[in-house]
């Protein structure tokens, strides 16, 4: 049947969720030198696997978004041998989401292409195993929200990507069938194996040449410029 919807995943594959990391953290070595003395890729690397952690207690409605915040950059100075207070954490927090959201921007390339979509007539949604209230701010701070028709969350739904019960959830919402979408994400076992089991043809944006576990599961692109050739992938 003839493509009527793109679904995507949000965070690193619209918006540049990796480059406001990255500012952020760099915020943090510049004021506390436990972490400047740390190599930066061991710290990114660190400050991933807390977010992961944390982030799924948000999803499971163990903490809010706020508290795991705190928590985790609590969890990464005890990492680091310099235990801190839950008040000196949220200064940490407060630093380091302050340089993360005035850098905040959506992947080049990302608005032409969406806008390119909306003219062919194409319905856009995304899926996000974050929150409501985290994931719609940042639609709107890099001007992605009018480009949007639905958006559907690990909080709201209570399940996670890869379950392909998620993107059964958001074909059920947005009312077409497998063979009328395809899914565009940068995470191969949660965007990729999940639209996979779903039974939902893929696009894997690969932005930093990791290695393609399978190429019959999903078509690879590293950028969305020019914008004419990736819209060669889809329509």
């Amino acid at each position: 049947m003839p493509l009527q919807a793109v679904l995507f995943d949000l965070d690193d594959t619209l918006t540049d969720h990796q480059y406001s990391v990255r500012v952020g953290l760099t915020a943090l070595t510049h004021q506390y030198a436990c972490l400047g003395r740390t190599a930066f890729d061991e710290l990114h690397e660190t400050h991933a696997h807390y977010l992961e952690t944390f982030h799924d207690r948000v999803i499971r409605g163990e903490v809010s978004w706020d508290e795991a915040r705190i928590q985790r950059f609590q969890a990464i100075f005890g990492h680091y041998g310099q235990p801190i207070s839950l008040e000196e954490a949220a200064q940490v927090a407060g630093l380091f989401r302050h340089a993360y959201l005035e850098s905040e921007r959506a992947i080049p390339g990302v608005i032409p292409f969406l806008q390119h979509l909306r003219a062919h007539s194409l319905k856009i949604g995304i899926i996000t195993n974050s929150t409501i209230g985290e994931q719609t701010a940042k639609l709107r701070r890099c001007g992605l929200d009018s480009l949007i028709d639905l958006m559907v969350t690990a909080e709201e739904t209570r399940i996670s990507k890869p379950d392909p019960a998620i993107f059964h959830h958001t074909l059920q919402r947005m009312g077409y069938t497998q063979s009328e979408v395809i899914m565009v994400g940068d995470n191969w076992w949660t965007d990729i194996i999940g639209a996979s089991q779903a039974g939902i043809p893929a696009l894997w944006l690969n932005r930093y040449g990791h290695h393609c576990p399978d190429t019959s599961l999903a078509t690879e692109f590293t950028t969305y410029e020019p914008l004419e050739e990736v819209l060669s992938l889809i329509v």
